[in-house]
């Protein structure tokens, strides 16, 4: 048993809200013998300055007092993120503990290119010098290939878990197509662009579709956009969603949907994808690494003409070919369940296990 040589560091993710949460709340699932440190809680800035001072003490106790913890595995999104996992990393270098740098944040490129030289230095620092970085798909593997020197670079795919429930839309008795947004209400989702083009188009769209919109963030500005759009008989607000309720709604939707403009590779994707859904989604990060014409729609961000033919496409596709494309999208997630998803973890923190000291 490897779990007692590794902690990790990541967002709160006893009741996860986002996607990095969700994959640390499943590697809780499989190695529920390692230790866990939260690096904030999202409530509000006293939460995060709290969660953030108590997860540092709790990083130390352990690494004092637990002599056998070799791995530390950083999970890190851009921006404020980095900036606090950097305090984190400094303290496990200090402790000479093998680091590998987990990045899941889908604006990495932005937040370097935009970096001032301090910033700049650190993010180099931090991905030329641990021991592996990780990365969600190809592509950003190719721009951490370019852009840095990492010692090791690794592609491990988010993790799901995995629906085998019974599809309700296959039972469905009336024709009114329902698309669904699940995540967090801002515009770097696209969210604002999706319900300006719902606007334009309102008309067309009654009686033929319906959006359901769960997440957190803007909500407030999201209601009051609905109502200032006349959006009521189109779009629905129903929350944030999770466990059976996120289940029951993915299962009666037919078209998943995330026009986001900056992705890693989002955990809603392809957790849609589990429900067999097609996909309507954005050239962004790694999504055409599991989304194509096969299982769905790409767009390119901030395209509104693109994403109003996106939808027109479904609205008028036959259910047969609707079922066909959301059937390619489950045989399309199939690499990042769990089990797949622990070979490519256990043979990393293996390898690093067994190799020299290499101390940063």
């Amino acid at each position: 048993m490897i779990d007692k040589n590794i902690l990790f560091i990541g967002p709160y993710a006893t009741k996860p809200k986002g996607g990095v949460a969700f994959v640390l709340y499943e590697y809780k699932k499989l190695y529920p013998d390692s230790y866990f440190v939260t690096s904030t809680i999202t409530k509000n800035s006293i939460t995060k300055v709290y969660g953030f001072a108590f997860g540092i003490l709790k990083l130390l106790y352990f690494l004092l007092t637990k002599n056998y913890i070799k791995i530390v595995h950083i999970h890190s999104a851009s921006y404020s993120s980095f900036r606090r996992k950097y305090i984190f990393y400094q303290v496990c270098s200090f402790f000479q503990k093998k680091i590998i740098f987990h990045l899941h944040g889908g604006a990495f490129q932005e937040f370097y290119e935009t970096a001032n030289n301090q910033i700049a230095s650190k993010i180099e620092g931090i991905l030329n010098n641990v021991s592996c970085v990780v990365c969600l798909s190809n592509n950003w593997k190719v721009y951490y290939q370019k852009q840095f020197s990492p010692k090791k670079i690794e592609i491990i795919p988010n993790i799901i878990d995995f629906n085998e429930k019974e599809n309700l839309r296959a039972t469905k008795t009336n024709d009114t197509l329902v698309f669904l947004f699940l995540g967090l209400i801002d515009s770097n989702k696209g969210i604002w662009l999706l319900l300006d083009t719902l606007r334009e188009h309102r008309n067309e769209l009654i009686g033929k579709a319906i959006f359901n919109i769960g997440g957190n963030g803007e909500t407030q500005k999201l209601q009051r956009l609905i109502k200032e759009y006349e959006l009521e008989g189109v779009v629905i607000f129903i929350g944030w969603v999770s466990g059976e309720q996120k289940s029951k709604r993915l299962q009666e939707a037919d078209v998943y949907l995330l026009p986001s403009y900056n992705e890693g590779l989002p955990i809603s994707i392809l957790e849609a994808m589990s429900y067999s859904l097609p996909i309507i989604s954005t050239y962004v990060g790694g999504i055409p690494e599991v989304v194509s014409s096969e299982n769905g729609i790409l767009i390119s961000p901030g395209n509104k003409e693109e994403l109003r033919a996106a939808i027109n496409y479904f609205i008028e596709l036959n259910r047969e070919e609707r079922y066909s494309l959301g059937q390619n999208s489950h045989i399309k997630v199939r690499p990042y369940l769990p089990a797949e998803v622990n070979k490519k973890l256990n043979n990393l923190y293996t390898t690093l296990l067994t190799e020299h000291s290499q101390y940063i």
